[in-house]
């Protein structure tokens, strides 16, 4: 009986055009893929952080926020800690952000007061 069913499930799909007589799609090779005209990191939290603070960094896309795999990171990588997009300063000293979302990245230097 299950099988039968089964049988049944498969061919009801069966009016389907063969994909060799399908309408072929038409290639696009004239539109230009549309990138970034400006990407910058949007900071939310103190302009001038102390240890104890924390920063939750966006990238951004034409003013746009990007969406996708992400990446936040510190050099050193001590002075924060990181959950997803949000860091908390730990450590005082001068330090370099780098987000990068997709092929887009920005960095920021700066100093983390103590």
């Amino acid at each position: 009986m299950r099988a039968l069913i089964l049988l049944a499930a498969l061919t009801a799909c069966g009016d389907k055009e063969p994909l060799e007589t399908a309408t072929p799609v038409e290639d696009s090779d004239d539109v230009e893929p549309q990138g970034c005209g400006v990407v910058e990191l949007d900071v939310q939290g103190p302009e001038a952080p102390k240890v104890g603070d924390s920063w939750t960094v966006w990238l951004r896309c034409d003013g746009a926020t990007m969406l996708g795999a992400t990446v936040l990171r510190f050099d050193p990588p001590s002075i924060a800690t990181l959950d997803d997009n949000v860091a908390t300063f730990v450590e005082a000293g001068e330090t370099t952000m780098t987000m990068q979302v997709g092929v887009y990245r920005e960095t920021l230097t700066f100093t983390v007061a103590p």
